[in-house]
């Protein structure tokens, strides 16, 4: 019964995880839409296009970091079906060590992944298009 207990608690702890980095992920890309758009707003006030041309910085950034979070959730993810298919031994319950499921390229496969560059290239496209017809 323990046992039992013991896996559907170690599985709920990891699913907490995953929650976060998603959770994660999302404040990030709201936190790029808002800075970006408060770039645009600035350099249309102050009438200086350079500032719209700033705007790559926290574009490009925001995309590395929403990456990671992409690539840690997908190792929790293969994690979470490891302990789900396979209940672990007592000693490694409530271990969150998912660095067996992280590859190698994870992070490059993150940043091209649709998740993330459906979402990036189109935010750079838009800040490119910005910086042209404000010039």
């Amino acid at each position: 019964m323990t046992d039992s207990y013991d896996h559907v608690k170690h599985l709920e702890m990891i699913q907490s995880v995953v929650s976060r980095l998603s959770s994660n992920s999302t404040s990030l890309k709201t936190w790029a839409v808002t800075l970006i758009s408060g770039l645009f707003a600035l350099a249309a006030k102050e009438t200086q296009p350079q500032y719209v041309l700033v705007a790559y910085l926290p574009a490009v950034t925001f995309w590395a970091l929403d990456a990671y979070y992409l690539a840690r959730e997908r190792a929790y993810r293969g994690f979470f079906d490891e302990v789900r298919v396979e209940e672990p031994e007592p000693d490694q319950y409530f271990s969150l060590d998912a660095s067996a499921f992280a590859g190698k390229r994870a992070w490059a496969s993150a940043l091209f992944s649709k998740a993330s560059s459906g979402f990036y290239v189109p935010l750079l496209v838009t800040v490119l298009i910005v910086s042209i017809v404000t010039r």
